[in-house]
């Protein structure tokens, strides 16, 4: 045990965080997982630190998983993101946050399992974030928004959702200013969705816009 107070336990784990996906070893991630359980036993429900340590563990618990691909953490992350969420009613300024992470885990355990009903959740919650007044990651969201419903048109063929993952993924582009880092994927990701498209329906514009947005990403 460090003593420390829970703001200052939820700082250095994130500090670790950081180093680990900078490269660092295992162990960064591993330390920082251990001091956001420290800080959550010092938040007891009604704590009004509560569901910021939870957000913190839930990411940093997301965030091995996705470098070291253990199920545990995954489950452990959806699990305490949706304590955090429900610690997080409407107007509250962690509720965007806590709806896109949870979404975004539901939908890494889509990949894992194939279970729709993670897939159908990450797009539901997804949408009530982008929903959320004073929403400061729209661009992000949407390009999450629309690969979720990609990635439901590869499973089920519904064009609806296609067209809708070409929509967003336009918004988000068009959020973004020239140069900034999160281009270039939006772009091939558009590009591929419109030439999912044109597969489907044979638009030739479809196939002449995902030419040009291959040249351009």
């Amino acid at each position: 045990m460090t003593y420390l107070p829970v703001e200052q336990l939820i700082f250095r784990a994130d500090s670790l965080s950081a180093k680990f996906k900078q490269g660092g070893e295992s162990s960064y991630i591993d330390e920082a997982i251990d001091l956001d359980r420290e800080a959550l036993e010092l938040c007891p429900p009604g704590h009004p630190m509560r569901s910021v340590s939870l957000i913190y563990l839930a990411a940093h618990l997301g965030g091995r998983y996705d470098q070291l691909g253990a199920t545990r953490d995954l489950e452990e992350a959806i699990v305490f993101n949706r304590e955090a969420l429900n610690l997080c009613p409407q107007g509250h300024p962690h509720r965007p946050m806590s709806l896109n992470n949870l979404a975004l885990h539901l939908s890494n355990r889509y990949g894992q399992l194939g279970e729709m009903q993670d897939l159908d959740e990450a797009i539901v919650l997804e949408v009530f974030s982008l929903c959320s007044q004073g929403h400061p990651h729209q661009s992000t969201t949407s390009g999450n928004l629309a690969a979720h419903l990609s990635s439901r048109y590869n499973r089920l063929g519904a064009v609806q959702d296609l067209d809708e993952a070409i929509v967003l993924d336009r918004e988000a582009l068009n959020l973004l200013p020239q140069g900034h880092p999160l281009r270039p994927m939006l772009l091939n990701n558009l590009g591929l969705y419109l030439s999912s498209r044109y597969d489907q329906l044979g638009a030739l514009q479809d196939l002449e816009g995902a030419i040009v947005l291959d040249r351009e990403a």
